[in-house]
């Protein structure tokens, strides 16, 4: 569809409802291609592999059992104190 600018001016509503059923509108100044009103879509994003690679760091003993049984401990509202070999969980205080 083309149309002039003064048209464009005021039946902007009416062309913008136009535009978001998927139809280009093209306004025109003496009969010649002025500009294009598209429908907006947003671009796809591209995914970069491994674009946070060395970003994020992790401790060496992440899967220890020291770590399972503080993030255990946090998770139970409980205090963890840690032995080798095995997990001693307390109640915290103010909690039954």
């Amino acid at each position: 569809m083309i149309v002039n600018i003064y048209e464009a001016k005021t039946q902007l509503s009416k062309l913008l409802r136009e535009v978001a059923m998927g139809r280009e509108v093209v306004i025109a100044r003496d009969g010649m291609p002025l500009a294009k009103l598209v429908p907006f879509t947003s671009a796809p994003t591209q995914r970069v592999p491994e674009m946070a690679k060395g970003l994020i760091l992790t401790a060496k003993d992440w899967d220890s059992d020291e770590t399972n049984a503080e993030v255990a401990a946090l998770l139970e509202g409980t205090n963890v104190t840690y032995a080798p070999g095995k997990a001693r969980r307390r109640k915290a205080k103010g909690k039954p």
